[in-house]
């Protein structure tokens, strides 16, 4: 019986030597595969830290825009008060200018001594404005002093004062009646130069005209 060739036996250490390299390049590939997987997950946390920061960049922007919004809101507020003061002011200023004529016509009036009858007919006329005033329930005496000062300062009777120079200055001769406000509504008023009060009495009433209190807008 022939002994087996020292071929045909296994060589257990040739075996171990021959594996090596495989176990070498499989723990390579572990090693690998771990640091890829670890290189993903600092991409991964980079990217949120970097998505993270956006979107708090993202936040800050719309709170700078809210903010530049209401500071744009504040600013076309003040710009329309501004320009509602302007127009206020200009429009005041043009019923005064008007106003001012009449107003200088009846002191020219009362101021020509020696123009008896044209100054008669200028006191009778002041006479009747008065009374026209007293008895049209829109002349409150007591407002007029407490709302107007100098005049209680002056000791001046009020409603002289009004017939005088406060229908042409544009005061309110009570609580009721806002000058300003009837003039702003009705320019043929102004137009004529006739103070608010006496065309309403004179003819805005039985017009159907509308007034305005001093506190109402209109």
């Amino acid at each position: 019986m022939s002994r087996p060739s020292e071929q045909d036996e296994p060589l257990e250490g040739d075996d171990l030597a021959l594996s090596a390299p495989d176990a070498h390049r499989e723990e390579l590939g572990r090693v690998q595969a771990e640091n890829e997987r670890e290189a993903l997950r600092s991409e991964i946390a980079d990217s949120a830290a970097q998505i993270a920061n956006l979107q708090q960049k993202y936040q800050d922007r719309l709170a700078d825009l809210a903010e530049l919004g209401h500071i744009l809101a504040l600013k076309d507020k003040e710009l329309i008060r501004v320009k509602a003061i302007h127009e206020f002011s200009q429009l005041r200023h043009h019923i005064l200018t008007m106003l001012s004529k009449g107003h200088g016509q009846l002191h020219g009036a009362l101021s020509r001594w020696k123009l008896a009858r044209s100054r008669r007919r200028a006191v009778d006329r002041l006479a009747q404005e008065k009374a026209l005033i007293e008895t049209s329930g829109l002349f409150d005496a007591d407002w007029y002093l407490e709302l107007y000062p100098d005049i209680a300062q002056s000791g001046e009777d009020p409603i002289r004062h009004y017939v005088m120079h406060g229908a042409y200055e544009l005061r309110d001769p009570g609580p009721r009646f806002s000058a300003f406000k009837y003039h702003k509504n009705y320019p043929d008023v102004t137009k004529a130069g006739i103070p608010a009060l006496s065309h309403y009495i004179r003819n805005g009433r039985t017009e159907g005209r509308r007034i305005f209190g001093v506190g109402e807008s209109g």
